[in-house]
This record gives structure tokens, C-alpha cells and sequence, in this order.
């Protein structure tokens, strides 16, 4: 689970460096999560509104992040661009999710880092 990764992070010491995000796809099964820890260790996204709303019934709060990606965003990037990006972020391997937000639209707010941040004295593995 998301929530082992997290812990293992913290122990390491690198959790601060780390902005988890945990993606419902569908909602089969929500009702055997442990939401709490989940959303303590990270931030919650589902693929669609439909996903979101069926979320709230287990008092979850997700960001809509849909499942789309244009065409123009598969074509190839100038490799000194991600060079540049490489240096600045220090990283040899870096994960994305491409998601569409529509301002328009009031539940496909941006995920925000910060609200996921962790007190410096906190301890692996509690909720």
C-alpha cells in the first residue's frame, strides 16, 4: 500500500522531498480502504466526477484528474529541455499523470502540495 511507501520515506528521512498521490480509477471496493491512513499519506485523486462523488460516501475528499491525453502531448521533448529539468530537480527518473483541468469546473482543482505535508516529529505508521 501507498501508506508502507510513506512510512519507509519518513524513516529514510526523504518524506518532505515527496508528494504521493493515490489515483481511484473505478469504485469497486472503496468500502475496504483505510481511508484515514490513506489520506494521511496522500494526496487523493480519482479518474472521474463520477468516482469523486462515489468517494464522498466514504467521507473522502478526491481531486478529479481525469484519464486524457491529448495527442500533442505524446510527441517527443528537445532532450536539452529535459536535461534542464533533470538538473533543476535533481532527478534521473521523474513520474508524471497528465490530466486535463478545466477552471470551469469547481471539483478539478489543481492538487495542492503543502496540504500533505508532514510535522517534522511525526511517527511511521500511525493515522
Amino acid at each position: 500500500m501507498l501508506y508502507r511507501l510513506s512510512d519507509s520515506l519518513h524513516f529514510l528521512g526523504l518524506r518532505g522531498n515527496c508528494f504521493l498521490m493515490w489515483n481511484a480509477n473505478n469504485d469497486m471496493s472503496l468500502h475496504r480502504i483505510n481511508w484515514g491512513r490513506l489520506a494521511f499519506a496522500a494526496q487523493l485523486t480519482a479518474v472521474s466526477r463520477y468516482v469523486k462523488h462515489q468517494m464522498r460516501y466514504v467521507n473522502c475528499d478526491a481531486v478529479v484528474i481525469p484519464n486524457r491525453i491529448p495527442d500533442w502531448m505524446l510527441a517527443g521533448v528537445p532532450g536539452a529541455d529535459t536535461d534542464k529539468l533533470r538538473d533543476a530537480l535533481g532527478a534521473d527518473i521523474l513520474f508524471f499523470k497528465i490530466g486535463r483541468m478545466d477552471p470551469e469546473k469547481a471539483d478539478c482543482r489543481p492538487p495542492t502540495p503543502s496540504r500533505r505535508s508532514r510535522p517534522a516529529a511525526s511517527k511511521p505508521g500511525w493515522s
